[in-house]
C-alpha cells in the first residue's frame, strides 16, 4: 500500500464540541504506552488509511478475531495519535458490548454512552467526555444491561455514526472480538473501514482470513492489519535491510 502523505481534507470546519468534565485521565500505564508508540502509530495510520482505494477514511472500526490480541490498546493509541496530529476533534467510542473497558481506562462513568445515543437519542454532548489529550473525546458503552444487537443494528447505529462523523474529524471505535462475539460485525458497515489487530506468535493463522471474510460479508471494508507485540530476534536494523 502507498503511504498517505497528508491528512484527509475536511469538507467543512468541524463545529465546536462540548462534553462532560473535568477532562478524563487515561490509566497511567496505557498513557505511557501510547506516548511511547505515538510515532509508530502515526506511520501505521498513514499506511492503513491509504489502503481505502480512494475513499476518505474518517471513521474506523478496530477489532480482532479473538480476545486478548490488544485491540483496545491499539484503538486508544490510534485515537490519541490522530488527536495529536489533527486540527479537528477525535472521538474514541466503546463498541465492545461484551466487555466494555474504556470507562475504566479513562476513569469515567460507564453510562451514559453509545447505547444511550443510539436507543434514547441522547445528545452527543451528554454521552462523551473530554480528555487530557487535546482534541480527544471518549464515549463509554453505556447501560450494561443493553444487548449489543439492539444498539449495533444497522438501521439504528449507522445514522448515529454518520452524525458523529459530521461532528468529529475522526471516529474510532473499539469493537468486540468478532469471532468470539459475531454480532459485533453488525457495526462494520457503519464505518469507512476496519482494522484488525493480530497478536504476533499467538493468533492462529486461520483467524485473519476469517475476520476479513466476516467484515466484508457484513458489508464493511478491511483496511489492513496491525501486528501487535512483534518480537525482534535479530537487531531491528537487520529487518530494514531484508
Amino acid at each position: 500500500m502507498e503511504t498517505m502523505t497528508s491528512q484527509p481534507t475536511m469538507t467543512a470546519a468541524m463545529p465546536p464540541v462540548s462534553a462532560n468534565g473535568p477532562p478524563a485521565r487515561l490509566e497511567p500505564r496505557l498513557d505511557a504506552l501510547a506516548q511511547s508508540q505515538h510515532r509508530a502509530l502515526s506511520g501505521i495510520r498513514g499506511r492503513l488509511l491509504s489502503g481505502a482505494r480512494g475513499k476518505e477514511v474518517r471513521s474506523i472500526l478496530v477489532t480482532s478475531g479473538l480476545g486478548g490480541e490488544g485491540k483496545t490498546t491499539i484503538a486508544v493509541t490510534l485515537a490519541m495519535s490522530l488527536a495529536r496530529t489533527s486540527d479537528a476533534p477525535v472521538l474514541l467510542m466503546d463498541g465492545n458490548h461484551h466487555s466494555p473497558a474504556l470507562h475504566d481506562l479513562f476513569q469515567i462513568p460507564a453510562a451514559p454512552g453509545v447505547s444511550e445515543m443510539v436507543l434514547q437519542n441522547l445528545p452527543v454532548e451528554q454521552a462523551i467526555w473530554s480528555t487530557e489529550t487535546p482534541n480527544l473525546y471518549v464515549a463509554p458503552w453505556g447501560g450494561e444491561k443493553v444487548y449489543g444487537t439492539s444498539v449495533l443494528d444497522p438501521a439504528r447505529f449507522r445514522p448515529v455514526v454518520e452524525g458523529l462523523r459530521s461532528r468529529f474529524g475522526y471516529v474510532v471505535m473499539d469493537s468486540a472480538a468478532v469471532l468470539a462475539t459475531p454480532d459485533a460485525l453488525l457495526a462494520a458497515p457503519a464505518f469507512d473501514g476496519a482494522i484488525e489487530v493480530i497478536r504476533c506468535e499467538r493468533t492462529r493463522r486461520d483467524v485473519p482470513p476469517a475476520v476479513k471474510h466476516g467484515v466484508e460479508t457484513a458489508g464493511g471494508m478491511l483496511l489492513g492489519v496491525v501486528l501487535n507485540r512483534r518480537r525482534y530476534y535479530l537487531p531491528r536494523l537487520f529487518y530494514k535491510r531484508v
